[in-house]
């Protein structure tokens, strides 16, 4: 039994370790294991209201790129940053968090 506890406990030390990792690296909380997450529950229902006629209008000079994107991958432009920002919190007296959020989507197009 004490072993399974010890391998229990230097899984998860291994787990931490690798998403401190990524986040020492840069990555975005989507691409955590939480924020994977998210993403797998969230994307499908995002895709299908892009996909619909309530959807927003693509902002003029982005239509051609956005068209050629699948739902799926539009959906997870717009989502990723979103939590992103969630995930590490907004700084006060910065930029408009709509353009901090429209600049990170921006980085996020194939």
């Amino acid at each position: 039994m004490k072993t399974l506890v010890k391998a229990e406990k230097q899984t998860a030390e291994r787990f931490e370790q690798r998403e401190a990792r990524k986040t020492k690296r840069g990555a975005t909380y989507a691409a955590h294991t939480e924020g994977r997450a998210f993403c797998e529950a969230l994307l499908p229902a995002l895709a299908e209201f892009m996909l619909s006629r309530e959807a927003p209008t693509p902002p003029e000079g982005l239509e051609r790129v956005i068209h050629q994107l699948a739902p799926e991958d539009l959906a997870f432009v717009a989502l990723s940053p979103l939590l992103h920002q969630i995930a590490i919190g907004w700084k006060r007296g910065d930029d408009s968090a709509a353009m901090k959020l429209k600049l990170a989507m921006g980085r996020v197009l194939p």
